[in-house]
């Protein structure tokens, strides 16, 4: 293993102050860099991985086809990120369309119409069956809002969205502990599913291939991708306040590839909700987050 390329990784966590955790894997080699890879964080969006192998796992099945068409309903929409609660219900985008969104835009509102389609504890079963014992979908993104609020469980969008405007986020709330009761996980087993699916190990290899492509399409790549050729990275981010996290296969050539994770919490005090602070600790970590892409590409081997 290059120990430069540790190293350098571990300065910068050292200099950055943050909660890491981290894991990175030369396929080829197995060589491996860590910072807390086992300890449990929120994921924030990166679940929505787990959730697109569980589609793809029931369609192989057959209990559906990717091909087969969801209506929209005001029933599903949720809040933040993505563009399908901007719609008018009634479009039907296939399954895999809705994987897409989920993926590249990080949608909510697909997200939440699929968790209903194939049950939140298939996911969970399905990890299980893959070996990865530290990944745990315990509620899907509404659910996140409906915790950091304090809303109940009925609440639908435009009440989450006057309590937004209300309130901080409550970082004692179950979105952001550290247990298997809410949605986290390790960045060792993060990593491992995205190894799995680089090395087409997940359902069959096309499916693989195709959840792979789909996360190369990713459309945020402000991160670990951002100074990266590009194409050159299949993967996830997820977000929420303090939360900014990465996880998928950096691939440098088709035998030279390197799964990873990156899972981050940000605890400094935003007094008042200082938009500007807020910003700029966003972008330190996003920084912090592109560099150790960097330091993967060109050092480690």
């Amino acid at each position: 293993m290059n120990q430069s390329a540790e190293s350098k990784i571990q300065k910068l966590f050292d200099q950055s102050k943050l909660e890491i955790g981290f894991h990175a894997r030369h396929l080829a080699s197995g060589a491996t860099i860590t910072r807390n890879p086992d300890a449990l964080f929120p994921t924030a969006s990166v679940f929505k991985v787990p959730v697109m192998t569980e589609v793809y796992h029931q369609a192989s099945l057959g209990k559906f086809s990717l091909g087969d068409r969801i209506a929209l309903e005001d029933r599903h929409k949720t809040l933040s990120s993505g563009v399908i609660q901007t719609l008018a219900p009634g479009l039907t985008p296939t399954i895999r369309d809705l994987c897409v969104l989920m993926t590249i835009i990080s949608d909510n509102t697909a997200t939440e119409i699929l968790l209903e389609r194939i049950g939140i504890e298939n996911v969970n079963r399905f990890m299980r069956v893959l070996g990865l014992d530290d990944i745990h979908v315990s509620f899907g993104v509404h659910q996140m809002f409906l915790h950091v609020w304090g809303l109940s469980p009925g609440a639908e969008l435009g009440e989450v969205q006057r309590r937004s405007h209300l309130l901080p986020m409550d970082y004692e709330s179950l979105t952001f502990a550290r247990t298997p009761e809410s949605t986290t996980a390790s960045a060792r087993a993060m990593s491992e599913l995205m190894a799995m699916l680089a090395e087409r190990k997940i359902i069959s290899d096309d499916a693989s291939r195709d959840m792979i492509n789909i996360l190369r399409d990713q459309m945020h790549n402000n991160r670990v991708a951002r100074y990266l050729p590009w194409g050159r990275v299949a993967h996830k981010t997820g977000s929420m306040r303090g939360l900014r996290n990465d996880a998928g296969v950096i691939q440098r050539s088709r035998d030279d590839r390197i799964a990873f994770a990156l899972f981050t919490f940000d605890d400094t005090d935003i007094p008042g909700g200082n938009s500007i602070l807020l910003a700029k600790r966003d972008h330190l970590v996003d920084d912090l987050m592109a560099e150790v892409g960097l330091i993967l590409w060109e050092d480690f081997r």
